[in-house]
């Protein structure tokens, strides 16, 4: 791809009146201003290193303000959002770049400006693999996008829209037949006006749309990326928590295994005050550090109640409304999906919330009641029995839900929960029959 040298007369001539903080210019002797580990220019413009290890062209211009709010954000998540316990904004752009190098054409970004027209000349929306980016379908206008937004698509699978598009958003809110569908007018817009919001959730970000944007509106290549990274949260990329894992943001380890994991785990071990630390150190770091800090939110929670008897929901009279962890975590995961899917098709909305309640009702027919760990005394009994319910819930559910998994991954998952070989040789053992 040809790379132009002339966007560095576009971001001087056009940007030189608006308020950029600038960074005095170092002396010789001294070393280079540097921001999140990168070096930046005079404007606070990351330079070339940040765009090798990024993995795009040197003329993709991307200011440290922008990137410096999208970190606070993700770093000051609520525990059940914070899905990275490493935030790389490097890699964050790098996939934003993946994404864009498949909507448009080479000779697309050989343009240094991008008008109205031209952004709304791309793809309005598109499917993609959430772990590979790779795209699987695009939607060239606002209307066709819409004409298949209540389609099912598999687990693995999502769509968005490519920038953020204020009349797909607010499309159902409008009385029936009045909502006009038209492209992406200001990429940098987001429900919070494309302002940071440090909450809980960690969606919104400072797009910082004066950064990107000259007099006219024409807006710059690295704002086409940052206008991706504001619609796609599956770009932000780093080394992810175990809660990260389960929300699909590992790209190496999919969400049903981690999620595997996890009901395997508190089916094992339903009552979280009987974890010790012999079983928490058998787990995976990460696993580890996600049960831990659930242990501690619930002694918080006894702590504020006043109740210092951490066993009494067990009694026999209080055991038929007990919830397991695992009945609190799917509860909070419902949530986060409701929080975002609020600005969505109502009628998309209602179905997806109806196989999630049929999922959760299902889980809870399914739900162990004995809460020791009689499930290990018989282990192939427990896998083909956790089988059978993987069948029947993939029977009674829809295709977007089915998780597919072999009797290898079960073992996998389960085996993955001991750090010791010996127990590892040992449960192994007891899968003969089962393979």
């Amino acid at each position: 791809m040809r790379i132009n040298n002339s966007f560095s007369n576009f971001n001087t001539v056009n940007f030189s009146k608006m308020r950029i903080q600038r960074i005095s210019k170092p002396s010789p002797d001294e070393a280079p201003v540097k921001v999140l580990g990168y070096e930046v220019d005079i404007n606070g413009y990351f330079k070339s290193d940040f765009n090798k290890a990024a993995g795009i062209p040197d003329d993709f211009k991307i200011h440290s303000e922008t990137l410096a709010s999208l970190k606070r954000v993700e770093d000051n998540t609520g525990f059940f959002y914070h899905h990275f316990k490493k935030f790389d904004i490097a890699k964050t752009v790098g996939n934003a770049y993946k994404i864009l190098t498949q909507l448009v054409s080479d000779d697309f970004l050989k343009k240094d400006k991008f008008s109205y027209d031209d952004i709304a000349s791309m793809p309005q929306g598109y499917d993609y693999n959430k772990r590979t980016l790779n795209i699987t379908r695009v939607f060239q206008t606002a209307k066709d996008y819409m004409a298949h937004d209540s389609e099912m698509r598999p687990e693995e699978v999502t769509r968005t829209t490519t920038f953020y598009n204020h009349s797909i958003r607010n499309y159902w809110s409008c009385p029936e037949g009045t909502g006009i569908l038209k492209p992406s007018s200001d990429i940098f817009d987001s429900n919070k006006d494309g302002q940071e919001s440090l909450d809980a959730v960690g969606l919104y970000f400072n797009t910082t749309k004066e950064l990107y944007t000259d007099s006219e509106g024409n807006v710059s290549k690295g704002g086409l990326l940052v206008g991706i990274i504001n619609s796609n949260l599956n770009v932000r990329d780093g080394e992810t928590t175990f809660v990260g894992k389960m929300a699909g943001y590992d790209k190496k380890v999919s969400a049903s295994y981690a999620k595997l994991q996890s009901a395997m785990f508190f089916t094992i071990n339903p009552v979280l005050s009987h974890i010790n630390d012999d079983i928490l150190n058998d787990l995976p770091e990460d696993m580890r550090d996600f049960v831990k800090a659930l242990k501690k939110g619930e002694e918080s929670l006894l702590a504020q109640s006043g109740s210092t008897h951490h066993c009494k929901r067990c009694d026999d009279e209080e055991f038929e409304n007990f919830k397991s962890p695992i009945d609190l975590l799917y509860e909070l995961m419902l949530e986060e999906k409701k929080h975002l899917l609020q600005s969505l098709k109502r009628k998309a909305k209602e179905a997806r919330l109806q196989e999630q309640r049929e999922y959760a009702r299902y889980q809870n027919e399914q739900k162990l009641q004995k809460e020791q760990q009689e499930a290990i005394n018989d282990i192939n009994e427990f896998v083909n029995s956790f089988m059978r319910g993987l069948d029947n819930h993939n029977k009674s559910s829809s295709l977007e839900n089915r998780v597919n998994l072999t009797k290898a991954e079960i073992e996998n998952a389960f085996l993955s929960l001991f750090s010791s070989k010996t127990q590892r040789v040992e449960l192994k053992s007891s899968f003969s029959i089962v393979a």
